[in-house]
C-alpha cells in the first residue's frame, strides 16, 4: 500500500505482561534486530527508504491513564526499551498513550538514555495518543492541552519531535481531534515552526469502556460492522489528508 516503514514487534514487551527488565531488554533487542533485517530484504529488492519505527507501548494497559506507572518508575523501564531498539531504528514510535504524563515518561527515558550515549546521532520520536469517542486524550486532556505540553517538555529534554499521532481510537473521534487542532492558528504555527508532523491510524474496534483491561476481558472486543476499509478511507483518511493535513 506504499508504505515506507516498518514498526518492531516490541508494543507488547512490557512489564505489565510480565516480563523482567532483562527480558524487555532481550526481546526489544530482538525485535529491533528481525524490523531492520526486515528493511534491508526490502531495500535489497529495490524499496528505498525504508525506516524502522521502534514501538514504545503503555507499560501497564491500554487506554488507562489511571494506570499509568509513577513517573520515576516508569522512565527507568522505558529506558530499558529505549536503549535496546536504539541500535537498529531510525525513529522512536510512543503508541497507543492515554496522557500527557504517559507520553513525558518516554520523552524523558529517550532523552536521558541518548545522553548516556552521546556518541549516537539523536533519534528523533513520534508520539501517538489514543482518544475517546469526544476526541479527547483518554485523560480528559484536550488534544491541544496535551500538544503544548509535549512539545515544550520535549525541548527541555533536548528530545528531536517529529510528529505528533493519534491512534487506537474511533476515526470519528479522530477527526473531531483534528478539526480542533486546525482551528488552533497557534499551535499549527508553533507545529510548523518545529517542523512537527500530525499522523493518525484509527481502528475498527467498538467504543472502548473507560474501566476496560485486556487481563480482565473474557472476549476480544467486538468489532464494528458499518466501517469496511473502502469506507475508511475515502471518508476519513481522504478527508484527514485533504481537509485537515
Amino acid at each position: 500500500a506504499g508504505s515506507r516503514a516498518i514498526t518492531t514487534n516490541s508494543f507488547g514487551i512490557v512489564p505489565g505482561v510480565g516480563f523482567s527488565d532483562d527480558e524487555i531488554a532481550k526481546y526489544c533487542d530482538t525485535a529491533g534486530f528481525i524490523a531492520r533485517k526486515a528493511a534491508a530484504s526490502a531495500s535489497s529488492l529495490g524499496e528505498e527508504n525504508v525506516l524502522v519505527l521502534g514501538s514504545m507501548g503503555p507499560l501497564k494497559a491500554c487506554y488507562r491513564p489511571d494506570l499509568v506507572l509513577p513517573h520515576a518508575q516508569g522512565v527507568a523501564h522505558y529506558k530499558v526499551i529505549a536503549k535496546a531498539l536504539m541500535p537498529h531504528i531510525d525513529y522512536f514510535l510512543a503508541e497507543t498513550l492515554s496522557s500527557f504524563e504517559e507520553s513525558s515518561q518516554v520523552v524523558q527515558a529517550v532523552g536521558e538514555q541518548q545522553q548516556q550515549q552521546s556518541g549516537d546521532d539523536k533519534i528523533p520520536i513520534m508520539v501517538s495518543y489514543t482518544l475517546d469517542g469526544k476526541g479527547l486524550i483518554r485523560s480528559g486532556e484536550t488534544t491541544m492541552e496535551g500538544m503544548r505540553k509535549l512539545i515544550d517538555f520535549s525541548q527541555q529534554q533536548d528530545v528531536d519531535l517529529a510528529g505528533v499521532l493519534f491512534n487506537c481510537a474511533e476515526p470519528e473521534a479522530i477527526t473531531i481531534a483534528l478539526q480542533c487542532i486546525e482551528r488552533d492558528v497557534e499551535l499549527k504555527a508553533l507545529l510548523s515552526h518545529h517542523g512537527i508532523l500530525l499522523g493518525a491510524y484509527a481502528n475498527r474496534l467498538t467504543a472502548v469502556a473507560p474501566d476496560w483491561t485486556m487481563e480482565e476481558s473474557e472476549q476480544a472486543q467486538p468489532m464494528r460492522q458499518d466501517v469496511n476499509p473502502s469506507q475508511y478511507c475515502n471518508d476519513f483518511v481522504k478527508h484527514w489528508v485533504q481537509d485537515l493535513g
